[in-house]
C-alpha cells in the first residue's frame, strides 16, 4: 500500500512538472529566441556581388580623402589614439627606438631612414625607392601595415576607422621641429548646371 501511494505522489508531481514545463518552455523560446538577420553573412565594403539576374552589381563605397579628414581631425584626439602605439614607439624629440622606430618628425621623412633602427627588408626596399611618409602613405600604412607593405614586421592589425587614422596622423605631424603643412582638402565637385528648356 505504501509503495502504491508513493507511485501516485510521484506521478502527480511528474504530471505537474510536465504540465508547467510545456508553457514555460514556450515562453523561454520566445524570450531567448535567436533573431535571424535579414541577410546572412557579413557585408564587406567594396566587394563586387553577383546580382539576382546574373549581372554584377558593384557596391559604391564612399571614400573620404585623407586631406578632408585631416581638416576636421584634432591633435588631442590623435594623442589619445597614439597611446596605443607607445608600447612599440616613442614620439618625443630624441626619443629612443623600441620595437618600432622613434616617430618624431616622421611625417614627410624618408621611409626606413631612422638611424639606429633595424628595419625589415620590405621597408628597406620601399625606402630605397626614395618614398617618403606623406599623408596618403601613412594613412594606407596605418590602415593595413601588412597589406600595404607585405613582409614588414610591424605587429599591428591597423586602424579601420578613417577618422582615427586622420587624428593620429595629425598628431604625428605636430611631433616635429617644423611640421609639414597640412594638405588642402579637395574642392567639392560642383553639380552640373541644368540646361534650360527653350
Amino acid at each position: 500500500m505504501h509503495s502504491s501511494l508513493m507511485n501516485m505522489v510521484f506521478m502527480a508531481v511528474l504530471g505537474a512538472v510536465l504540465f508547467i514545463w510545456g508553457p514555460l518552455s514556450k515562453v523561454a523560446d520566445q524570450v531567448y529566441a535567436a533573431k535571424q538577420p535579414e541577410t546572412k553573412g557579413y557585408k564587406i565594403e567594396g566587394v563586387v556581388e553577383e546580382g539576382h539576374g546574373g549581372a554584377e552589381e558593384q557596391q559604391v563605397v564612399e571614400v573620404i580623402p585623407i586631406e578632408t579628414l585631416l581638416a576636421s581631425a584634432t591633435e588631442a584626439g590623435g594623442e589619445r589614439i597614439a597611446k596605443r602605439c607607445v608600447a612599440c614607439h616613442t614620439f618625443d624629440n630624441g626619443g629612443s627606438n623600441r620595437t618600432g622606430p622613434n616617430l618624431w618628425g616622421i611625417v614627410g621623412s624618408p621611409v626606413a631612414a631612422r638611424d639606429g633602427f633595424s628595419y625589415s627588408s620590405a621597408l628597406k626596399a620601399v625606402g630605397a625607392e626614395g618614398r617618403v611618409w606623406d599623408f596618403k602613405k601613412l594613412d594606407a600604412y596605418i590602415l593595413d601595415p601588412k597589406g600595404y607593405i607585405p613582409g614588414n614586421t610591424m605587429n599591428f592589425a591597423g586602424l579601420r576607422k578613417p577618422e582615427q587614422r586622420a587624428a593620429l596622423i595629425k598628431y604625428m605631424r605636430a611631433q616635429a621641429d617644423t611640421p609639414v603643412p597640412l594638405p588642402e582638402p579637395p574642392a567639392a565637385e560642383e553639380a552640373p548646371a541644368e540646361e534650360s528648356a527653350g
